[in-house]
């Protein structure tokens, strides 16, 4: 299957994943309001601040190392990280609790911190139980299996959301609906199913622990960068107004998946460039896809920028009003987003993981600084300004890294037509500003269909066919 074809499919069914996640929150700040959806996305962020403690590069280690050994080693190799990703488990989970006691002193709620915690480790776990398939080219699985679990919470929610009564309720669906992909999940191991300690050397753990720490410290810091701003807002502000940063960063979310179809199949093409001395193809790749990324992530921040209270509206009602500005200052994230999440990752896929966990490492130094020093003055406005400075900041350095590293020959033509592009585009958005969005977001779409289309030989030159 060819990367395009990949690409499609993977973000196809992340992107229908993500809008009928969209549509799970809608359904519960329709039936809650703002409260209720800080109550419940409160308790996924402070499991999401310990989501490395389970991860801990394990995910990554196994597909590291799978294509080097034979079915016997990588029986043992599923095993043990099996076995380690329990034990980390059991501790991210203890973090949880004592987080939700001294964040909730008083009134702390761990039954929730235990739902939010297993529905996000089932998900996690499903994900590692797929990483066989992935370092064997296969993506149908990687496309069809969170599905599963997203129709399975959207069913349940939808059933029983008449008689629920607060939003602390629904992480229980979550799950119980994860646990359903975890077990679908299990086919990704067919090939060399775990359960073996045969051949087990003293000092494996160790040494896969090792390996997957930079891995794990840096999705620390992305998970600090992503999640620490909302359980401080609920620490000063309340569930309420975590609620309404959460509707705006929500649709945001929902946007960055399109980057991940296109990243998980790019990827085994750069370590084959990589395997092959070739820097010029690997860095066509980059700029091929940085430039499409600028392209289209860079028209949905415009459309975000000038649509965003109509947008919220539309969307959430009159109770979150108060989101629609909030949507406009954070619409930059869904271009750097996208960035700094493709280069961050070519950097790890080509060993450099030790310098990305430095530069995630200040990145979100910084915005928990900023989040420090400006939520309780400014609240959710103060959370924004924070993550915004931030990303620009590691956007900038992971640019450089790629820039210097001597497996990619990255080049700089074709990046400036697509800042053009983006500068045509944000004057003819401009008239869409206070409009209703109905008409705006369709409009919109044309006004970029009708920019893009007819001088695409021009905007999307030297780019092509990416396969090679």
């Amino acid at each position: 299957m060819s990367l395009f074809k990949q690409s499609v499919l993977v973000a196809g069914a992340r992107l229908v994943d993500k809008i009928f996640s969209f549509v799970i929150v809608l359904a519960l700040s329709r039936h809650f309001g703002n409260e209720g959806l800080g109550q419940f996305n409160y308790f996924f962020s402070l499991v999401g601040l310990v989501l490395p403690l389970v991860d801990m590069g394990l995910g990554m280690t196994l597909l590291q190392r799978w294509n080097e050994r034979g079915a016997d080693a990588r029986r043992l190799l599923a095993t043990q990280l099996f076995l380690l990703k329990l034990a980390c488990s059991t501790v991210a989970l203890a973090v949880a609790l004592g987080g939700d006691f001294i964040n909730h002193f008083g009134s702390a709620n761990p039954w929730a911190v235990c739902a939010a915690f297993v529905a996000v480790f089932f998900d996690e776990l499903s994900e590692f139980f797929r990483r066989p398939a992935h370092a064997s080219g296969v993506v149908w699985i990687e496309a069809a299996f969170p599905l599963l679990s997203r129709f399975a919470q959207l069913g349940l929610l939808l059933y029983f959301l008449k008689s629920m009564t607060n939003g602390f309720q629904a992480l229980y669906i979550f799950a119980i609906a994860n646990l359903l992909e975890t077990i679908a999940s299990i086919y990704g191991f067919k090939a060399a199913f775990p359960l073996t300690l045969r051949g087990s050397k003293q000092g494996d753990y160790l040494a896969l622990l090792k390996n997957g720490l930079p891995f794990a410290v840096s999705g620390l810091f992305v998970m600090a960068t992503l999640h620490f701003d909302s359980v401080l807002l609920v620490h000063y502000r309340g569930y309420g107004e975590a609620g309404l940063y959460t509707a705006a960063t929500r649709i945001i979310m929902v946007l960055s998946v399109l980057n991940g179809g296109i990243c998980h199949a790019l990827f085994p093409k750069i370590l084959k460039a990589k395997a092959d001395g070739d820097a010029g193809h690997a860095g066509w790749l980059v700029n091929g896809t940085l430039r499409g990324f600028i392209i289209l992530f860079g028209a949905m921040t415009l459309g975000g920028m000038a649509t965003g209270p109509a947008l919220m509206l539309a969307l959430y009602g009159e109770k979150f009003s108060a989101t629609g500005p909030i949507f406009q200052m954070l619409s930059p994230m869904i271009l750097f987003g996208a960035l700094y999440s493709l280069l961050g990752q070519v950097l790890e896929l080509l060993g450099e993981q030790r310098k990305v966990m430095r530069i995630y490492a200040f990145s979100a130094m910084l915005n928990i600084l900023g989040n420090i020093l400006l939520i309780p003055r400014y609240g959710m406005y103060g959370s924004a300004l924070a993550t915004l400075l931030s990303s620009v900041f590691m956007g900038a350095i992971l640019y450089f890294e790629i820039f210097k590293n001597e497996h990619v020959k990255l080049y700089v033509c074709g990046i400036g037509r697509a800042f053009i592009f983006l500068g045509l585009l944000a004057a003819a958005y401009y008239p869409l500003m206070g409009r209703n969005a109905y008409a705006a977001v369709p409009l919109g779409a044309l006004i970029f269909a009708l920019l893009l289309l007819p001088l695409r030989k021009y905007w999307l030159a030297g780019m092509g066919r990416v396969a090679k």
